[in-house]
C-alpha cells in the first residue's frame, strides 16, 4: 500500500535461515529520482522461552496468555525468601520485581515457587554501570542461554521514574537497545 508517507509491504522470509541479512531496496521517486536503502534485517531461531505483547496488548507467554500480578519491592525477608514467596504466590501474585541477586539460582526458585521474575539488571548511567561498555559486559555475564531460556523470566525493568529521577532519554533508549538486541524475546519495563 503506496501513501504520500510511505509503503506497507510484506516480504516471505518465513524460509530464510536464522541469521543477518541486508535488505536492499530502491524506489523510483517522482521526480525520477532513485532512493535507496540499506536495512539490516535479523531472522533469529525460534526461541525456547518467548515473552511478547501481543496486539490486544495481552501479554502472551509461549503463546498462552498471562495476567501478571505482580509484588513490586521484594525487600527484606532475603534469607527467608523461599517462605516468603511462597506466602506472596499463595496470596495470588504470580510475579516478582526482582532487585537483588537475579541469578538463575533464584529464577529456579520461583518457579519452584510458582513465579515469574521481572528482573532488574540496571541500566547505563547507574553507579557501576556508568558507561556503554559497563552495561554490555554485565549483559553479557548475566544473561546466559540458561537465564534466557528460564520458564521463570517473563521480562526485563529498566528503570523506575526516569524523570524524578533525572536519567537521561538517551542513556535509557540507548540501554533498551542494547538488552533488546541481547534478549529480543522477553518484553522491557520503565515505570514512568
Amino acid at each position: 500500500l503506496f501513501t504520500q508517507d510511505g509503503a506497507d509491504f510484506n516480504i516471505p522470509a518465513t524460509d530464510l535461515p536464522a541469521g543477518e541479512y541486508e535488505l536492499f531496496s530502491q524506489w523510483l521517486q517522482n521526480d525520477g529520482s532513485i532512493f535507496s536503502r540499506t536495512t539490516p534485517l535479523a531472522i533469529r531461531p525460534p526461541a525456547e522461552q518467548e515473552v511478547v505483547i501481543g496486539e490486544d496488548r495481552q501479554l502472551y507467554v509461549n503463546g498462552k496468555p498471562f495476567f501478571p500480578v505482580v509484588f513490586y519491592q521484594m525487600q527484606g525477608i532475603w534469607e527467608q525468601r523461599e517462605i516468603f514467596w511462597l506466602e506472596v504466590a499463595a496470596s495470588g501474585v504470580n510475579t516478582l520485581l526482582l532487585e537483588r541477586e537475579v541469578t538463575v539460582e533464584n529464577l529456579d526458585l520461583a518457579e519452584k515457587c510458582g513465579l515469574k521474575i521481572m528482573a532488574f539488571l540496571g541500566n547505563i548511567g547507574i553507579p557501576g554501570l556508568e558507561t556503554e561498555e559497563l552495561w554490555r559486559e554485565k549483559l553479557e555475564q548475566t544473561l546466559t542461554p540458561e537465564f534466557v531460556n528460564h520458564p521463570a523470566l517473563l521480562g526485563y525493568y529498566l528503570v523506575d521514574e526516569p524523570n524524578w529521577g533525572g536519567r537521561s532519554l538517551n542513556q535509557l533508549l540507548k540501554s533498551y537497545e542494547i538488552l533488546k538486541e541481547a534478549d529480543p524475546n522477553h518484553p522491557i519495563w520503565i515505570n514512568a
